[in-house]
Order: structure tokens, then sequence, then C-alpha cells
């Protein structure tokens, strides 16, 4: 029998006072219509899943594929292993699914759904764990899905790349407290703090469609690639000399209009935010700050995101980093699926 939220037997339901609003009224009936009344369930039960959305392993069914790298071993400071676990609990404490600044609700517009964490043969060898995450989002990609992955250290970022701008390369928006661009750090490829310099001399990344936003602290003489590739760097003190509406405007200047990825470590933003991290670094972005930079992206071509380093035993006891995380990534999910759903229709998905 066809399940319908207008059969609730009572006006005491948890269900009835979020469904005045008929566009999320509507949303809700279509999820019930699918099987999916877990997502509306009390937030503190059912299967930890993204938003509590199905598991699914059929990527050529979905629009965005939600995933996790569980990985430390490129980081400094152990412990963002456990980070993807982390950002799926707290996901379900967000809230509901519209995003109140532009009305986006991405469940609605595309199939979202979770697929589980990059599968590793070896997690003890960093060069294996690239070449399985590389072929797992390869798979993800050429099935025709938008990957959203939480992790995990921004190591992750590297193979993600490869995957999506194996056939032509991507624009990246970065945030980050550091360029990350590094030919090696202590001798290792695979560093964090390498991953772009990779990215761009393996051919799968733009340098001059990538931004950088954040950047700041003592690490600078390691960056110079930044500069001598074409990458836009935006300090922190730039920042805030520019305001928040002149750094979109930038942004989507650098960006144009091709392919164009965005990756959070989530150390771009001040401790004060997000404590729970490998480098914290003061003097970082707000959560509002770059709650304002991604909306400002809809519109652009965006194919996928990540929000990296979340270090769950870091976190104090109310899980502070890993809530922002979660809607951090919540806002990357908006935009990405307005994207897919625009060029699906070829109109406005929202």
């Amino acid at each position: 029998m066809e399940k319908s939220i207008n059969n609730e037997k009572s006006e005491g339901s948890h269900l009835i006072d979020i469904y005045r609003n008929e566009k999320y009224r509507n949303f809700v009936q279509k999820m019930y219509d699918s099987g999916n009344e877990q997502m509306f369930a009390p937030v503190y039960s059912g299967i930890p899943t993204f938003w509590r959305t199905k598991s699914c392993q059929y990527f050529t069914e979905i629009d965005i594929a939600l995933a996790g790298y569980p990985v430390d071993l490129a980081s400094g400071v152990p412990g963002a292993r456990m980070g993807p676990r982390a950002i799926r609990d707290k996901s379900s404490y967000t809230g509901g699914y519209m995003n109140h600044y532009n009305g986006i609700i991405p469940f609605d517009i595309c199939k979202v759904a979770d697929v589980g964490d990059v599968h590793l043969n070896n997690s003890y060898s960093i060069e294996e764990i690239h070449r399985d995450t590389e072929d797992f989002y390869k798979e993800i990609w050429n099935d025709g899905a938008h990957p959203i992955t939480a992790g995990g250290d921004h190591s992750g970022t590297y193979p993600i790349l490869k995957a999506i701008g194996e056939d032509k390369p991507v624009g990246l928006v970065h945030f980050d407290a550091h360029c990350d661009t590094a030919r090696a750090i202590n001798g290792g490829k695979n560093s964090s703090g390498s991953i772009l310099y990779h990215a761009v001399d393996d051919g799968v990344l733009d340098p001059r469609r990538t931004v950088q936003i954040g950047i700041r602290g003592s690490m600078e003489p390691l960056w110079d690639f930044s500069y001598e590739s074409g990458m836009r760097v935006l300090h922190i003190e730039e920042f805030h000399q520019m305001g928040v509406l002149k750094v979109i405007e930038e942004v989507k200047k650098v960006i144009g209009k091709g392919p164009t990825y965005i990756t959070i470590d989530i150390d771009a933003l001040d401790p004060a935010y997000a404590p729970a991290t490998e480098v914290p670094t003061p003097g970082g972005l707000t959560t509002y700050e770059m709650q304002q930079i991604i909306r400002g992206l809809q519109g652009a071509n965006l194919v996928g995101g990540d929000v990296m380093e979340l270090s769950p035993p870091l976190d104090g006891a109310n899980g502070v980093t890993a809530i922002t995380c979660a809607f951090m990534m919540f806002e990357i999910l908006c935009v990405v699926a307005d994207s897919v759903a625009s060029k699906r229709n070829n109109t406005p998905g929202c």
C-alpha cells in the first residue's frame, strides 16, 4: 500500500510540524513513496548512512554518490580514518533537508545515495590505497555519478582528481590553511601537503582554474608551485580585504564555465569552529564565510567535492567539528545537486 504523510493519525506526530511548506511536503511524500521514510525518523535512530539515505552499490542508478575515505596514513596525526563514520553520524543532526538560503533540496532534484567507503585491499600502504581510491572513483565517475566524499586525510583528493580529471583536467575551489603544493613533505610524495602539485603534474588539475582560499601560517615557503603554475591564492588577509561577495566574484571568474571540483580541508576554518584536525591554524575562516562562498558557487559547472581532515579523537564531547563538517558537506551537496539537475534538465535545478 502506498505510504502517505497525510495518513498521520496524530497532530502531535513528530512529522506534521515540518510539512506546512508545500515544496518540502511534496518532497517528503516523494521520499515516502520511494521507500526513504527512514530519512525522517528521529535523528538518533536508524542506520547512520549519510543523511540516512539508502545504501547503494549500483552507481548507474544514482546522480550523486556519497562516499567515505577512511584513511590517515598521509597525515602526521592519526585519527582522520574515523572521520567518515563521525560525519555520517552527525549528518542526521543537521536538521531537515532544505537549504534555507537557496531553497535547494538536493534529495528532491537528484538521486542521492551512500555508496560506502573506498574499498581498501591494503590499509597499510598509501600507494595501494591511492590506487584503490582512484579505481573506486573511476567506477563512480564512469557510471555517471558525481562523488561527494568525507575524509579522511586530504591525500584522498589526489586520486579522486585523477579519476574525474582523466579525460579533461578540472578546475578547483580549494578551502585550506595550506596550499598543498609542495613537491614532497619529509620525502613523501603522497603527503597531504603535496596533492595538488602531483594533480597538476599528472594533467588532471588545471592550475589556472584553481582558487585557494584561506591560506595562512608559517609553511608559505613550501607553496612556490602555486604561484609558478598560475593558481589564484587568496591569503586570509586578502580574503578579508576583499570581502565575501568580491571573493565569490573572483572565484567564479577564475573557474569559468569548465568542470570544477570543491575540496575542503577543515583547517581552513579557524580552530574556534573546527578544532579537531591535524594542523589547527589560528586566524581562519568562519563557518558563515565558508557557507556563503559555497552557496555563491551555485550556477557553476560543479562535478563533485569533499570535506577532509576531520580527526574525531580530537573532537570535544559534542563533536562540534564533525557537525561542522556535516554542514559543510551538505552545502557542497546542495550546489553540486543543483548543477547536476541543471545540466540534466537544461534548466536551473532549483
